[in-house]
């Protein structure tokens, strides 16, 4: 808002920033909190991994019948949405959980440590044996 964009204008006015634009920006900007829950080590993969989205046949199989582990939306297993005391509105939840068979270390540490960009010092404390 510093920009003199913002909305609503009324607002830039009264903190005394100078209108250049009466725009929605961030409007309807929420926060997405996140936690990688409870993670831990097994012995044998059970859950998506890297191999298996790899594999020609998951993928031929998914072309063909539907199914398969590549059905799942971004890997993402269940949604749950739900209103809490602090809710605006009932007909509105103001909280979502997704539940995903996999973690930040499912595919060995390859991309998904990158995109949250953690060192390795914090992967290997927290992901290696």
């Amino acid at each position: 808002m510093l920009s003199g964009i913002g909305y609503p204008k009324e607002h830039l006015r009264h903190i005394g920033i100078p209108v250049i634009k009466d725009l929605r920006v961030g409007d309807n900007l929420q926060d997405h909190v996140g936690m990688g829950g409870l993670t831990f080590l097994i012995d044998k993969p059970v859950a998506i991994v890297r191999d298996r989205f790899q594999a020609a046949p998951i993928t031929l199989h998914y072309v063909v019948n539907g199914r398969g582990p590549m059905t799942t939306l971004g890997g993402v297993e269940c949604y749950a949405y739900v209103n809490t005391k602090y809710a605006n509105s009932i007909e509105y939840p103001d909280l979502q959980f997704h539940m995903a068979p996999a973690s930040i270390n499912s595919d060995a540490g390859v991309q998904v440590r990158k995109i949250f960009k953690l060192t390795d010092e914090v992967y290997n404390t927290l992901y290696t044996d």
